[in-house]
């Protein structure tokens, strides 16, 4: 789950880096009850809905896939020309 959690982490900030040009990326990482929450909201240009969803946006697909695999929730806020925020809760699972 560590991995999956550092990747999706990972794909964000580089997409807000690369593709949105973002000149401030925040990361918000906490616990609530038994779910672990992160989120990275950035101030770049955006993207149109729907685009995510292209097959071009391989990052975007991947974490989609990560966040399934481990049982989350992903969830994109969209404000085109003024950044994205991306919103991933997770189940955390105590052996």
């Amino acid at each position: 789950m560590e991995d999956h959690i550092f990747r999706i982490l990972q794909e964000a900030i580089s997409n807000a880096l690369r593709h949105a040009k973002a000149s401030r990326i925040e990361v918000k990482l906490f616990m609530v009850q038994h779910n672990i929450h992160f989120r990275i909201s950035d101030n770049g240009i955006g993207f149109l809905e729907g685009n995510e969803k292209k097959s071009s946006s391989y990052g975007m697909s991947l974490m989609t896939e990560r966040v399934a695999e481990i049982g989350g929730i992903l969830t994109i806020s969209l404000s085109p020309g003024h950044g994205t925020m991306i919103e991933v809760i997770v189940p955390l699972v105590t052996t």
